[in-house]
């Protein structure tokens, strides 16, 4: 999987674009832990956590490493990578439109819907900053789980960046250079 068929079906140039520079970034820095070349790193997967499938978490196949890529597109794009000898998700989103967060803040735990509420009371920009923190989290957390949005977007309470969302992960902020992007990780113990 994620080999040349997977890219040539990318129609849209900047899609395919970040997917090359996400491959690019992971197999160079996996290279430079592991030894070799980019080009020699085999990128397998481990069964789905839903399904049992062989289309579970990427991981690579020479070392017992765990790896999160994540980008954001746009006229300034980021391409981020994490690399933990544990489970870990990374998570990166432009923050998002107040409609986006109508629409998607009521999918969420009963706690978070309520700090975007509260954040609304104060205006519509803090809202939309609080709904992305939150869904930044929130998506950090299930790439580490490998479960990715799979599950009821209500399950997980990721309001209190304080807080441990589900037993044996921590889950944090992380800051980025464009005030209109919000990072997140998430890494189990």
């Amino acid at each position: 999987a994620f080999g040349r068929e997977a890219v040539d079906t990318l129609r849209d140039g900047e899609t395919h674009r970040m997917f090359v520079a996400r491959r690019a970034l992971l197999r160079t820095e996996l290279a430079a832990r592991l030894g070799g070349s980019p080009a020699e790193i085999v990128i397998d997967h481990r069964p789905c956590v839903q399904c049992g499938g062989p289309h579970g978490r990427p991981y690579p196949r020479a070392a017992d490493l765990h790896f999160s890529v994540t980008s954001v597109r746009g006229p300034r794009p980021v391409v981020a990578l994490a690399l933990a000898e544990r489970p870990v998700g990374f998570d990166l989103e432009e923050v998002a439109e107040l409609d986006v967060v109508r629409d998607v803040a009521t999918q969420l735990h009963v706690r978070e819907r309520a700090a975007v509420t509260a954040a609304l009371e104060t205006s519509s920009r803090a809202a939309c900053s609080v709904f992305t923190e939150i869904w930044t989290r929130k998506e950090a957390l299930l790439k580490g789980t490998g479960e990715g949005i799979t599950v009821p977007l209500d399950r997980d309470d990721v309001s209190d960046v304080r807080a441990r969302p589900i037993p044996g992960w921590t889950v944090a902020m992380w800051e980025t250079d464009r005030p209109d992007v919000v990072g997140a990780w998430a890494l189990s113990d």
